[in-house]
């Protein structure tokens, strides 16, 4: 009857002997972890567990983030749920999507005496396939892309090619090579890095001066 028992106690211990994940992802570390926050304890062949008792760490990679820092000057510039593209030297030639999941109302302190505040914003990433993520490993530095502005109809054009006359903003234009150069007024938008955007002209050549 001993014998029966004990063999009973050990066919349930087998199994018991595969562990289920509730989700796919990453392991960070396997062992149980010390009181001390030393190294996680090393896990021995044939040993057994409490119930609760956390034997490895495990890191969901669907719902994966990016946390980046933007000026007080650009946070007004994003919204929630905004697309986001993102690239990274460690997964060359695999730009993933995403989308911003959060955007911080608390500036981060900066130790720097008048440095403008940096807001914490959080972008979640979005997948279409379980192999879109595999070059991808917690604590990599990535680049993220996002359009705050777009207009199809508008035309970037260099600042040295605007000129004032008063409180009027005018190009010198014309619509081709051989066609007579026109003085037309025009409006600004957005500036960017390449250009000024301005209203007022069609496709052709401005003078840059």
């Amino acid at each position: 009857m001993n014998a029966s028992v004990i063999h009973e106690q050990l066919s349930q211990l087998l199994e018991k002997k595969t562990l289920y994940a509730p989700f796919s992802g990453v392991v960070l570390s396997v062992g149980t972890p010390q009181a001390t926050g030393a190294e996680a304890g090393v896990l021995q062949q044939g040993a057994s567990f409490t119930q609760g008792l956390q034997v490895l760490k495990l890191a969901n990679m669907e719902g994966l983030k990016v946390v980046a820092q933007v000026s007080e000057v650009d946070v007004g510039k994003f919204s929630l749920n905004q697309p986001v593209i993102i690239s990274g030297d460690g997964f060359s030639g695999q730009p993933l999507g995403g989308f911003i999941s959060a955007i911080s109302q608390l500036a981060i302190q900066d130790e720097n005496a008048g440095a403008a505040a940096r807001f914490p914003i959080t972008v979640t990433l979005t997948s279409t396939s379980d192999n879109d993520l595999q070059s991808v490993r917690l604590g990599m530095s990535v680049h993220m892309t996002i359009v705050t502005y777009s207009n199809d109809s508008s035309f970037i054009i260099p600042h040295a090619a605007i000129e004032k006359d008063g409180d009027t903003l005018f190009v010198e234009h014309r619509d081709g090579l051989d066609a007579p150069v026109v003085r037309r007024a025009v409006t600004t938008g957005q500036s960017t890095v390449q250009g000024v955007e301005v209203f007022g002209v069609t496709s052709g050549f401005v003078r840059v001066r």
